[in-house]
């Protein structure tokens, strides 16, 4: 019966344990979203957020990402835990049951707590309890979490909330025994914040730049909100609002920047049924490490691409997004040849699209994609080689392979860059495409010695606009269906004469020509 008993309380424990792993509890962008929270990747978790992903999305327990990061990644299982805080050595290791008891602290790491504030900033509900009634800022006490606390509580998350036991964050700190998190509620207990300091900061950081006068009227508000704190009570009160003004005046910049850009092509206006064998990488480098300049509109290229994918009935499941800091080399690498050929079957169609720069090798006259990590000075380190991308196609023995390519590899224009001290459009590159490759079909900006350039008034490349819009209707051929060779027909004299007027020379190709009536006839629409 004691064996009996010991096995079931282990089997409980295992399942408990399971919540642990988000990958059990949910599914879809929500789990991804949630992963990324546990790594702290921040990047990762604003894109899903782009994407769809819930910022207010809940575990099985009910937890918020907020709730996960004040835990650290560990499971809030009550069942574990004794009235004073402590773990029930009893549960886990019976015939030792008088053994001593130890409470547990988890550092959050600096990732995390950057991942918290922009959750924070961006509106995740800080008062959501979860299946025990438990709130973020009450998982932060009990596991000593001293600078998420003060985050949350300088963010208005209500420190008098109590659990389904009536215990409220302060019991917590007490009986976990972190007395600096005790300090902390403690002293917004004494000191709460005025209700008006962020209203103020929302307001005044309407303004693009911020007069002494303003800056005066915020010190005032700070300081009338903690007229019984100590100066350095005040001074941190103050550092606090400073730093939450800044981050509004960056997001309302950003909204205003974002909003005066529209696209006729954002969204397409189309949905095809739904075809399960294809698949889709979409990538977009805007914004690169280290000196090299932005890549202008190519996060917005890839964003409606995307969408575009999804229209032409790629499963989303069977689409992949990697966007500025998640398009590395090693991202590519790891889609292109693992991902891919472990997925993609004899009947599907692959489309790869890659909005970015791209780079000539003035030495061998190979051309390189240059993801987000990329440096022209160590090309072959660091950049993507065409020769190698269509490699990686002929591996995967799918059905039918599109790229499209909306960079050029020039060294000059919006999107190529080249190593410093070579003269731009001196290096004759090799594009790596071998004639025959019957299943693979390359639709490029522009030629080997032309600059690929974007259309401002748009906010696309021209490729991606024409590409998007031909989609969208305009490829039509006579039997009413959109075809590459149609889509093609449509776009490369739009391109060409979009480009005549201003000034410059851009000839999207496609490839290979030899082949146009075994390729062309591909049907997207």
């Amino acid at each position: 019966m004691k064996k009996r008993a010991r096995k079931g309380k282990f089997l409980s424990f295992l399942s408990a344990t399971l919540l642990c792993f988000p990958s059990f509890s949910f599914a879809g962008l929500n789990s991804q979203f949630f992963r990324a929270v546990s790594r702290g990747d921040l990047s990762r978790v604003k894109s899903l957020i782009q994407e769809g992903a819930d910022i207010n999305a809940v575990d099985k327990a009910g937890d918020t990402a907020l709730m996960q990061i004040a835990s650290n990644g560990h499971a809030d299982m009550p069942q574990l835990w004794n009235d004073t805080g402590f773990i029930r050595p009893d549960f886990i290791f019976p015939r030792f049951h008088k053994m001593s008891t130890r409470h547990f602290s988890f550092s959050i790491s600096q990732k995390q707590m950057r991942v918290a504030r922009f959750l924070i900033q961006n509106g995740e509900n800080l008062n959501a309890k979860n299946v025990y009634g438990r709130t973020a800022l009450m998982l932060g006490a009990k596991y000593g979490q001293a600078g998420l606390v003060e985050l949350l509580l300088n963010h208005g998350a209500d420190a008098d909330l109590s659990d389904e036991n009536g215990r409220t964050a302060l019991d917590y700190a007490y009986q976990t025994e972190h007395q600096q998190v005790a300090a902390l509620i403690e002293d917004y207990h004494r000191h709460p914040p005025s209700p008006g300091v962020r209203e103020d900061a929302e307001r005044l950081s309407n303004k693009q730049n911020l007069t002494r006068e303003d800056v005066s009227k915020i010190a005032l508000r700070a300081a009338q909100s903690a007229q019984n704190s100590t100066q350095k009570d005040i001074a941190r009160r103050l550092d606090v609002l400073a730093k939450e003004i800044e981050s509004l005046k960056k997001q309302s910049k950003l909204a205003k920047k974002t909003k005066t850009i529209k696209s006729d092509v954002d969204a397409p206006d189309f949905q095809e049924p739904p075809r399960r064998e294809d698949f889709a990488l979409v990538v977009g480098v805007e914004k690169y490490a280290g000196k090299i300049p932005h890549s202008e509109f190519s996060q917005r290229d890839a964003t409606a691409v995307k969408k575009y994918m999804l229209a032409l009935g790629v499963p989303s499941r069977h689409i992949r997004f990697l966007l500025n800091e998640t398009a590395t080399k090693s991202d590519l690498a790891a889609y292109l040849e693992d991902w891919l050929p472990k997925n993609v079957g004899k009947k599907s169609r692959v489309f790869f699209y890659f909005s970015g720069h791209g780079a000539p090798n003035p030495d061998t006259g190979q051309a390189y994609l240059v993801p987000f990590d990329g440096d022209p000075e160590f090309l072959e380190k660091t950049a993507y080689p065409l020769k190698r991308l269509y490699a990686d196609f002929l591996k995967i023995h799918a059905h039918r392979v599109i790229v499209i390519l909306d960079s050029c590899f020039s060294g000059a224009g919006a999107r190529s860059i080249i190593r410093p001290g070579i003269r731009p459009l001196s290096t004759r590159v090799r594009p790596g495409f071998v004639p025959g490759l019957g299943q693979i079909a390359v639709l490029s900006a522009a030629q080997d010695d032309q600059t690929a350039e974007v259309i401002k008034s748009q906010g696309h490349g021209l490729l991606t606009y024409y590409f998007l819009r031909g989609l969208n209707g305009k490829a039509f051929n006579r039997k009413k269906i959109i075809t590459l060779g149609s889509l093609y027909n449509y776009l490369a004299p739009e391109v060409e004469n979009a480009a005549e007027l201003e000034n410059h020379s851009q000839n999207p190709q496609i490839l290979p020509r030899s082949q146009l009536s075994k390729i062309f006839p591909i049907v997207l629409r």
